[in-house]
């Protein structure tokens, strides 16, 4: 049966105008009076993906089926876009690839290739003449559909969060708007303020990152922090020359000295191995030997024995089940001209009794390479000089 052009010209754009504003209404109920549930949530991630994917691909079938109507031929054209979708749905959901900027990257490609596969397959028939618009219009709403989404959920964050009028109050607000990594893990926001702002998914470092954003955005002086050798992170504010910690996930509606909420992880876990405050993804202070017992290693870095200047130090170690949980977290040790770095390294015996497996010991790596050293702090001022000779390693491996 033909369906009438006038479907084919007006019908995908009106209802992508109703899916975008049924999502933004959704999402502003979770942002404004956080209301939030994973039936809510798989609404708005079914949304996105029919808005995203869905759409698209039954307005061209619809149109290309009413122009190629074989049965032979309408096959051909539903397996044609469905492959291509599901490798685009794969790599969002299963790759773990999501973000705004990959999102249009993604749109982007699946244009070009919504245009070379057609082309491919049914370029000698009559499909294609009326294809090049289609392609273009259809593709056109889907970016704007996607920039109206993200502008808006991000308008009514930054609206939301401009009477938010101290540490407590920014602490329940990220809480209580944020979903657990659990389902889906692939749409995990990270450092992404416009992928938060859409779905709200994340753990401790999307906390911390939000609440960061959100005292900058007050004047405040705010970095994210971290237990980096414990796999925690949270927000700190240095106000008036000294260090205040807000945890939403752990400790929700209040703010609290450093010193404070170092004596309470000490007192969940039994030790902290490193206390790191993340300047960027490559600077950082370390503020472990301020706050906890620790011992001190020196790291001697040379190749056949001469001083190697900026080599990459990180340890590593296993924590909670998890493998490769990392100190400094983000960025490394880094050696100075004379081949010397410093590491203060707190306890890291822990007597949390649901805790997963752990190791005590970590293992060094130089340049992102393991270098078979393991060390474990006794925290209790030891100094350990520790020489790692490179071309050595290189010879062993």
């Amino acid at each position: 049966m033909k369906v009438p052009n006038i479907f084919h010209k007006h019908i995908y754009m009106i209802t992508t105008v109703i899916l975008v504003l049924l999502f933004t209404i959704i999402n502003a109920s979770r942002m404004l009076y956080g209301y939030k549930n994973n039936i809510i949530l798989a609404i708005q991630l079914a949304l996105f993906i029919i808005i995203l994917y869905g759409l698209e691909i039954f307005h061209k079938m619809l149109v290309l089926q009413d122009k190629y109507s074989t049965p032979k031929g309408t096959l051909a054209i539903m397996f044609l876009l469905t492959s291509v979708a599901g490798i685009f749905i794969a790599m969002t959901w299963f790759l773990d690839i999501v973000g705004i900027h990959s999102i249009l990257v993604i749109l982007t490609s699946s244009y070009l290739l919504w245009k070379i596969i057609p082309v491919y397959f049914l370029g000698k028939t009559k499909i294609f003449a009326n294809l090049r618009k289609l392609l273009i219009r259809s593709c056109a709403t889907t970016l704007v559909a996607i920039f109206v989404l993200t502008s808006t959920s991000y308008t009514v964050f930054t609206a939301t969060t401009a009477s938010l009028n101290d540490f407590a109050e920014i602490s329940q607000f990220v809480e209580f708007r944020t979903y657990p990594v659990s389902v889906p893990f692939s749409l995990r926001s990270y450092n992404d303020i416009y992928m938060w702002s859409l779905f709200g998914i994340g753990a401790c470092g999307e906390k911390a990152y939000i609440a960061k954003t959100i005292l900058e955005s007050k004047g405040y002086e705010a970095y994210v922090a971290g237990f980096p050798g414990e796999d925690h992170m949270f927000t700190v504010v240095f106000v008036n020359g000294s260090w205040w910690a807000l945890d939403p996930g752990y400790d929700c509606c209040r703010s609290v000295s450093m010193v404070e909420r170092v004596r309470y992880r000490m007192q969940e876990m039994g030790n902290i191995s490193s206390i790191i405050v993340y300047l960027d993804d490559n600077e950082f202070i370390d503020l472990t030997r301020y706050y906890v017992p620790y011992d001190v290693y020196v790291f001697n870095i040379t190749y056949n024995g001469n001083p190697v200047a900026g080599a990459c130090i990180t340890l590593r170690h296993l924590f909670d089940g998890k493998p490769n949980i990392e100190i400094p977290g983000k960025g490394c040790y880094y050696t100075n001209v004379s081949g010397i770095a410093v590491v203060y390294l707190g306890g890291s015996g822990y007597n949390k009794s649901n805790l997963g497996k752990w190791d005590p010991y970590f293992e060094v790596y130089v340049n992102g390479e393991p270098t078979g050293i393991r060390v474990r702090s006794t925290a209790t001022g030891k100094m350990h000089l520790i020489s790692i000779d490179l071309a050595k390693l290189d010879k062993d491996n």
